[in-house]
Formats: structure tokens, sequence, C-alpha cells
């Protein structure tokens, strides 16, 4: 008989280490030379960047360099646009990064990224979301590439034939994952080769991605994900 996973007892491999504290985050990878990132993010709901000031941080002790949409490298255009981010000065929601401060030491970033002044050119925005509202559409595939609309069995019908119907509204608020884990990666070039150190469940998904905005082959791109 070929075991199953069901009632089989299992070896919890990386146990020891997460409990002693010794298993590496993504952000702990210590490699020599490394600087640190930090995003600016949005303060307004939608519109456009019209001006980024980075006097006052690039005059703080530790920063390296301050990147926006005017001076960001360019990269290649995904297939989600999510992930265009520094490439023009467009704000689709506030938290989107409209500036990056780079710098030697973590806290440095974060006091230069806390810095930088932003000017926006404000646009309306609309947070209410109906059916009938005019910007909705059904996509042509939904997550993991299955069809959008999938219908099974006759929900008119069993409701038509029930005996009792309750009909009610009910609203709940969001729900946010609250990983231990922050939310970081550490990256490393050696030559036209990069080794992204990062916490995902698909590494073959960010190498293809990570190739497609970066222009380069998927073999020269290695990711590491030890510990999810």
């Amino acid at each position: 008989m070929t075991p199953t996973a069901v009632g089989t007892p299992a070896e919890r491999r990386e146990a020891h280490l997460k409990v002693t504290g010794t298993a590496h985050y993504a952000a702990e990878h210590a490699l020599p030379g490394r600087l640190y990132a930090r995003p600016v993010p949005a303060t307004i709901a939608r519109g456009r960047v019209t001006a980024v000031d980075a006097s006052a941080a690039l005059g703080l002790p530790g920063v390296v360099t301050v990147l926006s949409h005017a001076d960001a490298p360019r990269l290649g255009e995904p297939d989600d646009p999510t992930l265009a981010v520094l490439q023009d000065p467009k704000v689709p929601h506030r938290g989107w990064p409209v500036a990056l401060v780079v710098a030697e030491t973590l806290e440095a970033a974060r006091a230069g990224a806390a810095a930088v002044r932003v000017t926006y050119a404000e646009e309306p925005h609309d947070v209410v979301l109906t059916e009938d509202h005019p910007q909705a559409y059904v996509p042509e595939k939904a997550n993991g590439g299955y069809p959008a609309v999938r219908e099974r069995g006759d929900a008119e019908g069993a409701f038509a034939g029930a005996a009792v119907r309750v009909d009610a509204t009910y609203r709940v608020p969001p729900l946010h994952n609250h990983p231990m884990e922050p939310h970081a990666s550490t990256a490393h070039w050696d030559g036209d080769r990069l080794t992204v150190y990062t916490s995902s469940q698909g590494t073959s998904v960010v190498r293809m991605v990570l190739a497609g905005l970066f222009g380069l082959p998927e073999e020269r791109i290695t990711v590491a994900a030890e510990h999810v």
C-alpha cells in the first residue's frame, strides 16, 4: 500500500531553527557592502506626482541616493501593472511607492524616506464598489488562469423550490494576513547574475517575472526561499 500524508507523522525539519531564532528571514542575509532600500508611499488616493524634493533626505548621514520615476532605471513592461514601480508619475492608490531611499543602514533608509517631500496633483477617486460601477468589468480569466465565470447547479431553481428563504446583507471588514516575517527581500548582483533571497511559495514564478523586468535570461537568476 502506498503511504499517504494523512495520519502519517511528518518531520518539520526547520522547527529547531525557528524556535532557536537561527532561521534566516529573507532580509537577514548579511552580504558585503549591503545597502538598504525604503519606499516612500503616496499619501493621496489618486493622482500624479508633480515634484519630488529629496534634498533633506540626501543631507542625512548614511543616505546614498533617492530614486523616483524621473531617474529610476527603466524596467520591462510587466503583465501585472502593480510591478511597474517608479516608472511613471501616476498614483493609482494611497501607499503606492513614489520614491525609494537607498542608505547604508536600515535606520538611515527609514529616516531618509520620512524626509522626502512629494508634491501631487490630486484626481477624483471612487472607493465605493457597486455592481453597476462604470469601470467594473469581467476579466477573461481569474486567478490561476481559470475561467472568470463558472456556474454550477441551478441557484434560482433551488431558491424557488425552497420551503424557507432568508434574504440578508452581510458586511465584513477586510482581512489581512500578518506573518511574522517582514515584507523584505535581499538582492545580490554578481556581474550579470542576480541572486534574490525572498519569501515566496513560487520561486520559479518570481524568477520568470524578474527576468522580464530586467531583461535577463532566467538561467542568470537564482531565487532562494529558505523558509516561507
